[in-house]
């Protein structure tokens, strides 16, 4: 049963990033990259971040612009974010764009990522469909990011 439990997992998690990540352009990734510095910078300055601000990283964020965050853009979000940490930390594997993602990506590995996007879904699930609406996001989006933050 176990090994059906991890298997089945395993593929859930590895559809969703699929599905985030197909259409992924090297303009999409800047784009998610200076909205995640933004965010990093917020988080480590200890300032809450703003309903302008998430609506905005709702958006950036959204891969497949359907208006909903799924399992694997919220996977996206929280490697971004742990990517922007390292560099607004200031720290040199966070140096450049590149090297912090590389940096981010070996200190998540997927199945700790999956784990804490399915937290971060938990937290700002308003109607429990496993969907992530604006609503739900811009009202508990900041403490979700704390959380996902938390252990970086």
């Amino acid at each position: 049963m176990h090994i059906w439990y991890n298997a089945v997992r395993g593929v859930i998690r590895d559809a969703a990033w699929h599905q985030a990540t197909r259409a992924d352009r090297p303009e999409l990734k800047r784009k998610r990259w200076h909205c995640a510095v933004g965010l990093a910078s917020a988080l480590l300055a200890d300032r809450p971040v703003g309903s302008r601000a998430l609506a905005v990283a709702f958006h950036c964020f959204d891969t497949d612009m359907d208006c909903i965050l799924r399992l694997g853009e919220v996977m996206l979000m929280i490697l971004d974010l742990t990517a922007a940490l390292l560099n607004a930390a200031g720290l040199a594997e966070g140096a450049t764009m590149d090297l912090a993602m590389a940096s981010a990506a070996s200190r998540l590995p997927r199945d700790l990522l999956f784990e804490k996007a399915l937290a971060f879904r938990r937290r700002c699930d308003q109607s429990n469909d496993g969907r992530i609406g604006k609503d739900g996001f811009v009202a508990h989006g900041h403490e979700a990011l704390l959380d996902a933050a938390a252990s970086v």
